[in-house]
């Protein structure tokens, strides 16, 4: 079982969003609460499957409490009424607004290895995610950056200096730089080299303060890693998309293929159909739509 929740931001009408989702009985409160509010309200105690928030790049946001991917029709259910009340009042999210999941690591324990393996995985797709992260819009909302790029630069001697060098490790340096860093830290290590850039590239990014990152890993002492990298959307469809693709890289029967296959549409229709049929639809619906991968400005109609 993995746990999730997610962060639908929106730009207009939040005052009305939330008051229809009172009036469906899906908040304990009308009115959106400060940023990071921590009062009863905020913190379910009172009921409710979302609570509203201001936030600080957007109208507010609709923050919802934890789902199990065990039970994805409580989570599908929540997303189709918030779709609705989204839709009813015209509530629209923008280029400055994020969908963000949320998605407990538990099943991983304190396995380094594993966790180390879970964000190679998303690094070695983080350039194929963007693409569907995009989806309507010209790109990826600009609040947030890749975690390749704060990666740039960083040397395997660094990681010595932390404690984690072997042998192999100082015979043969290795510099992320350039787009196509991870496939040659792949192509240069063997199976004991690689394992330990990959814990240098788990521990770099955890470790720094910046967490306005595609995946942050601050959140909640790293019991959960945050997805920020989708644009906002009110189309249930999407939420439910994103909420499921993100889960993928924290699912442990996942990881072989995220590792071992050249990120692709096909390649990842694939890993999803043999895993969650439902994610591997929702991810063709994604993918065939026209401004999946040309911006809309440009598309007719």
């Amino acid at each position: 079982m993995t746990t999730f929740g997610f962060e639908a931001e929106f730009h207009d009408n939040v005052a009305p969003l939330m008051a229809g989702l009172h009036a469906r009985g899906l908040t304990a409160t009308d009115e959106m609460h400060s940023y990071h509010c921590r009062c009863e309200m905020c913190d379910f105690e009172t009921g409710g499957v979302f609570r509203g928030q201001h936030d600080s790049s957007c109208g507010g946001e609709v923050i919802s409490h934890v789902f199990s991917t065990d039970n994805m029709d409580e989570a599908v259910s929540a997303m189709t009424s918030l779709q609705a009340v989204a839709v009813d009042v015209d509530a629209e999210p923008s280029l400055a607004a994020g969908f963000h999941v949320h998605i407990g690591n538990a099943e991983f324990g304190r396995d380094r290895y594993a966790l180390a393996d879970a964000m190679w995985a998303y690094l070695r797709w983080e350039g194929w995610l963007g693409t569907v992260a995009s989806g309507r819009w010209p790109e990826v909302r600009g609040f947030n950056v890749s975690n390749r790029s704060i990666l740039s630069g960083c040397g395997a001697y660094e990681a010595g200096e932390a404690g984690w060098g072997s042998d192999e490790w100082g015979e043969s340096g290795f510099t992320f730089n350039g787009p196509d860093c991870i496939q040659q830290a792949e192509e240069e290590f063997s199976d004991a080299g690689l394992a330990q850039v990959k814990r240098f590239a788990y521990h770099w990014i955890g470790g720094d303060e910046e967490r306005h990152l595609w995946l942050n890993l601050q959140t909640r002492n790293r019991k959960t890693w945050e997805f920020r990298l989708w644009n906002s959307t009110r189309v249930a469809w999407r939420m439910e998309l994103f909420s499921r693709l993100s889960a993928l890289f924290l699912n442990k029967d996942a990881a072989p293929e995220l590792l071992a296959t050249t990120p692709n549409d096909k390649a990842m229709l694939s890993i999803a159909g043999s895993l969650d049929s439902e994610l591997a639809g929702l991810l063709e619906r994604q993918l065939a739509c026209a401004r999946t991968r040309e911006p809309f400005t440009t598309v007719p109609g």
